[in-house]
């Protein structure tokens, strides 16, 4: 008999512990971002334009960036190695020479310029199932 009071007291002990880990883990949230450029990682970003056939899509992917635009028919890709301080990405793209975009982060807004020509993408909204 007290064998089995004592089973039921560690199966229950066990139980409880599962039950406090899960409560605990199933609380946590990612950190907030401390700056911009650890922002900008967070999301994948989609082209805003008030153009109807313009589209694109920025992303990052560990250590790789792939950026795509299509705009006013002018269309291009870029992938390649990445690096984010607080004014510019700087990529290491393929088939290209080192490439450097400076960025201004506004809210839900990142302007990319490349010399003259420059390009608006908001974060993109993720559905999850």
């Amino acid at each position: 008999m007290k064998r089995g009071i004592i089973v039921y007291r560690d199966v229950i002990k066990f139980f409880g512990a599962v039950i406090f880990c899960a409560a605990v883990t199933g609380g946590c949230v990612p950190a907030v971002p401390c700056s911009p450029c650890e922002e900008i990682r967070l999301y994948e970003w989609e082209i805003c334009s008030d153009k109807r056939n313009d589209s694109g899509e920025l992303s990052f992917k560990g250590d790789e960036l792939y950026m795509y635009a299509d705009v006013s028919g002018s269309k291009t890709s870029v992938k390649g190695r990445y690096f984010i301080d607080d004014k510019r990405i700087t990529v290491f793209a393929d088939g290209f020479d080192t490439l450097q975009f400076d960025y201004m982060l506004s809210g839900e807004k990142l302007l990319l310029s490349y010399f003259s020509k420059k390009l608006t993408f908001k974060k993109r909204m993720i559905v999850q199932n």
